[in-house]
């Protein structure tokens, strides 16, 4: 399968604000209300949300996994290659976050279904659609997040509840991508319990044992990352000495 011409454009990072300070939201989020209040806008929102993300994982069943994880790895190698790198441009650097995000989803996806679910289509234009909806949903998310946390009234920490509650949303959905955190465990056990007599009859599993395994996962990972980076601090010193490495 060739590499198609990734066919996304985003705009740049959004960033937190006060949600105090002003009128409380950022223009995309007002535009994004279309007129509304936020009472109103806050259940279309989170509607319109969860529509999108059962077409993304409809369209990720649609495509066969190996062309379709390929395309997107293809998308980030065609990135470094073209200077997404640290020190990027906010463009660019938006894509790669894109592209990141829509991997965990698709790796989700294809994850918790059957192997006879998964589908065999290569089309370009199926698996762009995967990558068009995962950046709407992505944009979509933050923008619920804005309009969700204008709503939070004040609590634990006074007039700044909804800057907290703001941070919070939003670094939920852009960290999508890059979860190498050193704790999941307690975080997956707490979400995952309510399912346990599911998950046990389904996968034979439970709560914790999937929680634990996790976490497993993630510790494995820490120690080569960790070392690798060691590695590049040492290289980078010894290339600052002139010395050949």
């Amino acid at each position: 399968m060739s590499m198609p011409e990734p066919t996304v454009s985003t705009p740049a990072a959004l960033q937190p604000m006060n949600p105090a300070a002003g009128d409380g939201l950022h223009p995309l989020a007002l535009a994004f209300l279309g007129g509304q209040g936020l009472d109103e806008a806050h259940p279309a929102m989170q509607t319109e949300m969860e529509a999108m993300s059962e077409s993304l994982r409809k369209s990720v069943l649609k495509c066969d996994p190996k062309q379709l994880i390929g395309f997107l790895w293809g998308q980030l190698l065609m990135g470094q290659l073209g200077g997404v790198a640290e020190g990027g441009d906010e463009d660019n650097r938006t894509g790669l976050d894109d592209l990141m995000f829509a991997l965990e989803y698709v790796h989700a996806v294809l994850s918790s279904h059957a192997v006879s679910e998964h589908g065999k289509s290569a089309a370009t234009e199926d698996v762009n659609a995967v990558l068009k909806l995962a950046v709407e949903l992505r944009q979509h998310a933050l923008m619920y997040c804005m309009v969700a946390a204008r709503r939070t009234p004040d609590g634990l920490f006074g007039p700044e509840t909804g800057t907290v509650a703001m941070q919070a949303m939003t670094s939920w959905v852009t960290l999508r991508g890059h979860r190498y955190q050193a704790l999941e465990a307690e975080f997956f056990e707490f979400v995952l319990a309510p399912h346990d007599d599911a998950l046990q009859s389904t996968y034979g599993a439970g709560a914790k044992e999937i929680a634990s395994g996790i976490q497993a996962a993630v510790d494995a990972v820490i120690p080569g990352t960790v070392l690798l980076r060691q590695r590049e601090v040492s290289r980078a010193g010894l290339r600052a000495l002139k010395v050949d490495v």
